[in-house]
C-alpha cells in the first residue's frame, strides 16, 4: 500500500476460485463493494484451527501476517498475529460460556486495544450449533467504554464475502487491517460456521 493511499477502513474478504489461494481480500467501498484487492489468504478448515497466512499476492511469496493457534482443537482458543519481524499485530482469543449457549471473541494489539466481540444474530449459540443453521454472522467488538474497534459481518450464505468495518476509535486510531482480516478468517471456523 502506497504512503499516498488512504488507511485502509473496510475490506470486503471472499473466497478464491483458485488454488492455493483460499481467500481475496479487498478495500471495500462505502456501498460494501469489492474495491482494490490488498492482500491474498491461504487456508482451509483444518489449518485454520492450527495457522494462516496472508501474502501480498497471489505467489504466496512475501507473506504480510501469519497466525498459530494455542490449542488448536479446543471450544476456547487463543490466536497469534504476526507480521514479517516476527512481532505480534494482534492476539485473538475465544471463549465459551458453560452452557455453550453464546461464545465471544477478544482481541489485545499492541497499541493498547482490548476489545470484547459478540454475536449479534438472532439466535443463541447453542440453537446453530445443534441444527446446523447457517446463520447471518455478525460481531461487533467494542472496547470497554463501548466504542466500536471491528465489525465483521457475512450474510446468509456460507459463500458470502466478509465486510469488515474498522472504525475510528479514540484519538483517530484504527485497528491494523492485517490483524482485522486475520480475526474474520479465524473467527467463522473457530465458531462452527463452516464455509471454508
Amino acid at each position: 500500500m502506497s504512503k499516498d493511499e488512504p488507511p485502509i477502513d473496510r475490506l470486503y474478504i471472499e473466497r478464491a476460485k483458485d488454488v492455493p489461494i483460499s481467500h481475496i481480500i479487498s478495500r471495500a467501498t462505502s456501498s460494501r463493494q469489492k474495491g482494490t484487492p490488498v492482500g491474498y489468504a491461504q487456508a482451509s478448515l483444518v489449518a485454520l484451527r492450527r495457522h494462516g497466512a496472508i501474502y501480498t499476492d497471489a505467489t504466496k511469496q512475501q507473506p504480510l501476517v501469519r497466525w498459530h493457534a494455542r490449542w488448536p482443537f479446543m471450544a476456547a482458543n487463543q490466536f497469534t498475529v504476526t507480521d514479517t519481524a516476527g512481532s505480534v499485530v494482534g492476539m485473538i482469543g475465544k471463549t465459551v460460556s458453560k452452557t455453550f449457549r453464546s461464545a465471544s471473541l477478544n482481541i489485545v494489539t499492541p497499541d493498547g486495544v482490548d476489545a470484547v466481540g459478540k454475536d449479534a444474530g438472532s439466535l443463541p449459540g447453542v440453537v446453530k450449533m445443534f441444527t446446523g443453521h447457517q446463520m447471518q454472522l455478525s460481531f461487533r467488538f467494542q472496547l470497554p467504554g463501548g466504542a466500536d474497534v471491528l465489525l465483521v459481518e457475512r450474510g446468509w450464505h456460507a459463500k458470502d464475502p466478509y465486510i469488515v468495518v474498522c472504525p475510528s476509535f479514540g484519538d483517530g486510531r484504527r485497528m491494523d487491517w492485517r490483524a482485522a482480516a486475520a480475526v474474520a478468517l479465524i473467527m467463522d471456523v473457530t465458531l462452527n460456521r463452516s464455509s471454508f
